[in-house]
């Protein structure tokens, strides 16, 4: 790919891996949160996630390279792997460079989204409980009294790093719009469970779930915990409250302002 379309691509590709060196130091590839408030599921884990999301993020007939090689990849390793593959098509025939060009635009949009994303999530060890949480934005409208709806999805996932079975019994949140102002509070009551499920986790497995809330501002931030038991022999041991790190409501518009 040798064009002078191929090169401006290669250069937004640099301008913008420029730009995310400068706000974080990795990025971890994510699944696209979806709409469906309420649906749940088990999930992969660790590399077998990462490579099923860039799967689902470049699409399953691209032939782009990529070798992420770990859960992470740093500004540096992503103009390595964006080098790697206009050298390898740099010598494409006219029918192959403009299929090339093509997903090459599709991987742009999809770092712009992952980078959208990286802004919207957070992660959070508590005992081997690992819960990350995702946030996008999903629509805007108005209420019957005039006032502005933002509405937002957020995915958590939460993987056992632990060596016993662990069961998600419930949770608590704290929502404040970017005023600071609480705008759902959701108390710790035991067994409250997550979208009506008290899924049980094996060790090395992920569960998880997407929720939604409104706002109304374009912001805003949500913390919260989740109620874990620690099995033996099927029944629960104990149990730990997991944090969930604080993670940003944000409308896209604000993102690309920042």
């Amino acid at each position: 790919m040798s064009s002078q379309p191929a090169r401006g691509l290669y250069r937004t590709f640099l301008r913008t891996l420029r730009r995310m060196g400068k706000k974080t130091d990795e990025l971890e590839i994510r699944k696209p949160v979806p709409d469906s408030w309420g649906s749940y599921g088990y999930s992969e884990a660790g590399l077998a996630y990462q490579a099923a999301a860039l799967s689902q993020v470049l699409g399953p007939s691209s032939r782009l390279r990529f070798f992420p090689g770990g859960e992470r990849l740093d500004a540096g390793g992503l103009r390595r792997l964006v080098r790697d593959n206009f050298r390898v098509h740099a010598s494409a025939t006219p029918e192959e460079a403009q299929r090339f060009f093509g997903e090459g635009l599709v991987a742009l949009r999809a770092l712009h989204e992952q980078l959208y994303m990286q802004s919207c999530s957070s992660s959070c060890t508590t005992e081997g409980v690992r819960i990350d949480a995702t946030s996008k934005y999903s629509t805007s409208s108005a209420t019957l009294s005039g006032r502005s709806q933002n509405l937002f999805s957020y995915r958590i996932r939460v993987i056992n790093n632990r060596a016993e079975p662990i069961q998600v019994m419930g949770r608590e949140w704290t929502i404040k719009n970017d005023k600071g102002g609480v705008v759902v509070h959701v108390p710790h009551a035991p067994g409250n469970a997550v979208v009506g499920q008290q899924p049980i986790i094996p060790p090395g497995d992920c569960f998880e779930y997407v929720s939604g809330t409104d706002l109304d501002t374009p912001a805003g931030l949500q913390t919260g915990r989740l109620e874990v038991a620690v099995l033996e022999n099927g029944r629960p041991a104990r149990t730990l409250m997991a944090a969930v790190a604080p993670f940003a409501h944000i409308r896209p518009d604000l993102h690309r302002q920042a």
